[in-house]
């Protein structure tokens, strides 16, 4: 890729040849998702303990700004459920400036990832790991939800799981029937309408969610449910107003800045994980590629915007994305208007969203976490490897007892452990046949580095006989690193004061070009290099 195209948004490349039917395509996309953001912005940011409101700035600001600088052609960026668990521990345990200022720092993080242009890195997360957090985290999700979902009475959530499930458990003889009704029927109609109105020409065009949102909104009202102590989001938090957000710094405390920052870079990890995941994905569906680190300097901006005017953090979002393109989005103008319109919406109907029941919100959560859990992965846990069970497991058990953060350091160290494992496992020492008086020949295949060094010397180690030699055949090495060169150094040189030396036959280009790099082939007492066993065997036989 050309360095003057590195940091290019997608949106200058858009522009060029725009028509008129792209336009209406990207208007009519802008609608749809529009519509669908508002729910979903309401629901995530109850779920993260921020103001009901946050969660719609987030995504008009946020969104917006990412947008504009999109390195992709039609990610849309917004709110999601993959940073719950860690928004609302930080919101009860530090409050809400903290919970900004988390988001700032994130945002910092995912910038200076994109400088450092290591995008592409962020792709070698253990899917393992992936996997055992997204279903920790859908969990967490649905945990959290209970109380809004039955309509429990619980004066302070705790945020870690003991103390979030032995409030639930005290709480449950609170448990109010009308709430729990109004919450399972739109659990069950969301889902069926997800299941047979996806394909109609017409149902299908309209989000489920926002489906969901109204006409479970107009049953509360018709039956008169508030009456009966149904919560809606005018009575837990007021009068609900579209009050433009000022540019404020985060009303965080000093002291606490330093807790921050681990939470911040798993809030930073999993938005570069999701909103790249996401391009990659709708890349085949658009026939772009998309850049990687142009959208992690979007996600920074979008971060740092969404912080500074109010919000909390945000990222590319895969089902909002894939909405928008069924809907006609081609270019990031859709996703522009998918905030202006946003915006629009709130600026007119913003008194309404007071009569909307936190059942019907809590329902269409619960929706969003049900899919993303992947809980079909359990039930084909016995078709993988012990390691892949042991990495996936652990993760997704400390999502749900502890944090994704603890989570994420502790899966990522476990993968490397089992990859190092099974590496070393890989590596193999064949004895060969060498019909030479005072010389042996090893077979050596796999990776040569510093897990793997212990197994081999206690098979290739040099005797106290003079002139001795050690054939290697490297044919099959594939991966040569410090460790392993410096333990190829420490066998020529104990074999050079024996009068001995050794031989290489068939060095790969990698391991090559390490030996090279550290001066491991020149002097006098080098391992002598043969290309080949048929070459090396004529040679040393020759030889007095």
């Amino acid at each position: 890729m050309h360095t003057q195209h590195l940091w290019r948004p997608k949106l200058l490349d858009s522009l060029r040849g725009y028509d008129r039917a792209t336009f209406w395509g990207d208007l009519a996309s802008g609608l749809t998702i529009g519509v669908l953001a508002l729910p979903l912005a309401l629901g995530f940011a109850i779920a993260s303990g921020m103001p009901p409101m946050s969660g719609v700035w987030t995504s008009i600001i946020g969104g917006f700004i990412a947008a504009l600088l999109s390195g992709s052609r039609v990610l849309v960026s917004g709110p999601t459920g993959a940073f719950i668990p860690i928004l609302y521990g930080i919101s009860v345990s530090y409050g809400t400036g903290n919970l900004m200022l988390a988001t700032l720092l994130a945002g910092l993080i995912l910038i200076g990832i994109a400088l450092l242009r290591l995008g592409n890195l962020i792709r070698y997360m253990p899917v393992t790991v992936i996997s055992g957090f997204s279903s920790g985290i859908a969990v967490i999700i649905l945990l959290s939800q209970i109380k809004d979902f039955l309509g429990l009475r619980v004066e302070h959530m705790p945020a870690e799981f003991i103390g979030k499930m032995h409030a639930l458990y005290t709480a449950l003889p609170t448990l109010h029937v009308p709430t729990a009704a109004l919450a399972l029927c739109c659990f069950v109609f969301l889902f069926l309408y997800n299941q047979f109105c996806r394909h109609h020409p017409l149902l299908g065009r309209l989000p489920g969610p926002l489906v969901t949102l109204i006409l479970g909104t107009i049953a509360c009202s018709l039956l008169d449910l508030p009456k009966l102590g149904v919560e809606t989001l005018g009575s837990r938090f007021g009068v609900i107003t579209a009050d433009l957000p000022g540019f404020n710094w985060p009303g965080m405390e000093w002291s606490y800045i330093g807790k921050q920052i681990s939470p911040a870079i798993s809030i930073a990890l999993l938005c570069a994980f999701e909103s790249l995941l996401s391009a990659r994905i709708t890349d085949d569906q658009v026939g772009d590629r998309h850049r990687p680190n142009q959208e992690l300097m979007a996600q920074g901006f979008a971060n740092v915007g969404s912080a500074l005017c109010g919000g909390f953090a945000l990222s590319a979002a895969l089902s909002r994305t894939t909405t928008s393109i069924r809907a006609g989005a081609r270019t990031p103008i859709a996703a522009l208007l998918h905030s202006f319109l946003l915006l629009m919406m709130v600026v007119i109907a913003a008194p309404l969203a007071a009569d909307i029941p936190l059942a019907v919100l809590s329902a269409i959560v619960s929706m969003v976490a049900f899919h993303m859990g992947g809980w079909q992965q359990f039930r084909q846990l016995h078709h993988y490897s012990v390691h892949y069970r042991a990495v996936m497991l652990t993760t997704f058990a400390l999502t749900v007892l502890f944090s994704v953060t603890v989570a994420v350091e502790v899966g990522v160290i476990l993968a490397g452990i089992l990859f190092i494992y099974r590496m070393q496992e890989l590596t193999e020492v064949h004895d060969l046949p060498f019909e030479k008086p005072n010389t042996r020949a090893y077979s050596l295949r796999g990776a040569l580095f510093f897990g793997s060094v212990a197994r081999v010397e206690t098979t290739i180690h040099p005797s106290t006989s003079h002139n001795e030699t050690i054939v290697l055949d490297l044919s099959g090495l594939i991966l040569l690193d410090n460790s392993g060169i410096e333990w190829l150094d420490k066998l020529t040189t104990s074999l050079t004061q024996h009068q001995g030396s050794l031989v290489l036959i068939g060095l790969n280009t990698q391991p090559r070009q390490q030996l090279e790099r550290h001066g491991s082939l020149e002097g006098h007492h080098a391992p002598r290099l043969f290309a080949d066993w048929q070459s090396a065997v004529s040679t040393l036989r020759e030889r007095p």
